[in-house]
């Protein structure tokens, strides 16, 4: 009885001890991307475009980053961008740096209907 006590008491409390795991995406709702680019002088992007950082390069990564957690989360779920539903890109910018974060709710693969 108490072997089975103390082994409860432990399980337990490793339980709570473990952190909180990120809530699962749900395919059927809006799912977020996150990208950032930086054109001050002897910033990587400064240095990887020699000078020249294209001006969208934020929401190009931001897009790609939606399109790598729909691939990841939701293999029935299109990563096509011109396919999302709601899509939609908000960014930020000021002092030579850009944010952006694209939002959408990816497209249902065609022929994942008929096939599971």
């Amino acid at each position: 009885m108490a072997r089975r006590l103390s082994a409860a008491l432990i399980l337990s409390a490793a339980f709570f001890a473990m952190p909180a795991a990120a809530e699962p995406v749900r395919c059927t709702e809006l799912i977020s991307g996150e990208g950032r680019m930086t054109h001050v002088d002897g910033s990587d992007d400064f240095k990887r475009y020699g000078g020249h950082v294209p001006a969208k390069l934020a929401e190009q990564r931001a897009i790609a980053d939606w399109q790598e957690q729909v691939r990841a989360y939701c293999p029935d779920y299109s990563p096509r961008w011109w396919r999302a539903l709601r899509a939609h890109v908000a960014c930020d910018a000021g002092a030579g740096h850009a944010w952006c974060t694209a939002t959408a709710v990816p497209a249902r693969k065609y022929l994942s209907m008929f096939f599971r």
